[in-house]
């Protein structure tokens, strides 16, 4: 898949057929996944990095932040994707899912705006990656262990690939779960396109990667 670049308009939310009720409270909704994914991936870190201009009205996502156990690193995750029960991105794995990308780089709310330190880095890149893959998942079924190129269309992200893997609980039904962009390099994109996505996810664990997003370390393929 080649996402594009992000036009004005969002597109129509992607709906499962087998929807929930639609009477639900927000709140409890956003709360129940709040805890999944504490679950999942540890903690919620307390500040929340809010768009000025909200994501339903053409702003970009607010980022919530999760720390790992033993200070292991930060997950980046989106809350506004699956915005209510079997509304929103879904594929064969969940009928709802967020978006969550891992640094080994602790947060810090200032240094993962600011741009000349090298805590933020990381974090400032993920915004821009999540918030364009935000807007292809909601049009198209993006799978686990897909593959994914951006074009030179994407400006700063041209050039760049990944890999995608899935969190959930193993002994549930997946009514939610989080969708998981990898980056890889150059030539795991090309291994992926010959002996799967899957396979490549199982060099990335076997060698201490996954999951987290970088390319300054060697390639597994």
């Amino acid at each position: 898949i080649r996402p594009k670049q992000p036009h004005l308009h969002r597109p129509e939310r992607m709906t499962n057929p087998n929807d929930a009720d639609s009477n639900f409270n927000i709140q409890e909704w956003h709360d129940y996944k709040a805890r999944q994914i504490e679950q999942w991936i540890g903690k919620q870190h307390e500040h929340v990095l809010h768009s000025i201009i909200p994501f339903p009205a053409g702003g970009a996502l607010d980022l919530y932040h999760f720390d790992l156990p033993q200070q292991q690193g930060t997950a980046v995750v989106t809350m506004e994707l699956c915005d209510a029960p079997g509304r929103g991105p879904c594929n064969s794995s969940f009928a709802g899912y967020e978006l969550a990308m891992f640094t080994r780089v602790p947060f810090e709310p200032n240094a993962a705006q600011d741009k000349t330190a090298s805590a933020g880095s990381d974090y400032i890149r993920f915004t821009t990656i999540l918030n364009t893959l935000a807007l292809h998942c909601l049009q198209v079924p993006v799978e686990r262990f897909d593959t994914c190129e951006f074009s030179a269309e994407t400006n700063e992200l041209r050039g760049s690939y990944f890999v995608f893997d899935a969190i959930s609980p193993e002994s549930t039904t997946n009514q939610f779960g989080i969708m998981v962009p990898l980056e890889i390099l150059a030539t795991e994109f090309e291994f992926a396109q010959q002996e799967g996505g899957k396979e490549l996810v199982r060099l990335l664990r076997q060698n201490g990667y996954h999951p987290f997003s970088t390319t300054n370390r060697l390639p597994v393929a």
